[in-house]
C-alpha cells in the first residue's frame, strides 16, 4: 500500500527498527561505543571490558584510582552517555 503523504527518512527508519525489534540492541551497542568518546582517551585506555545488560552498563577498569573517580562522577556520567546516544537507555553504571 502506498502512502500519500511523505515522511522524513528518520521516522521511517525508527518505525522499521521498532517493528524488527532491533532498536534496543542497537542503542545498547551505541552505549558501549560511546564510552571512549564521552569520557576521553585516558579513561578508555584503562578500560578492560564493557558490556550492557538490562539497562546497566558494566565497566571493568584496571585502575582503582580511575574507578573511584568514575564512581564519584556517576550521577553526571549517566546523563552524558544518554545524551550522546540520543535516548535514555543507560539506567546505571557499575564499575568493577
Amino acid at each position: 500500500m502506498r502512502k500519500t503523504q511523505t515522511e522524513p527518512i528518520r521516522t521511517l527508519l525508527q518505525e522499521v527498527l521498532e517493528e524488527l525489534q532491533i532498536e534496543k540492541p542497537i542503542l545498547e551497542a551505541r552505549a558501549v561505543k560511546a564510552w571512549g568518546s564521552v569520557l576521553g582517551r585516558s579513561v578508555a585506555e584503562v578500560t578492560d571490558q564493557l558490556y550492557f545488560k538490562n539497562g546497566i552498563l558494566y565497566v571493568r577498569l584496571r585502575s582503582s584510582v580511575v574507578r573511584n573517580e568514575m564512581q564519584m562522577l556517576k550521577t553526571q556520567l549517566i546523563p552524558r552517555l544518554n545524551e550522546y546516544i540520543g535516548k535514555d537507555i543507560v539506567k546505571d553504571v557499575i564499575f568493577k
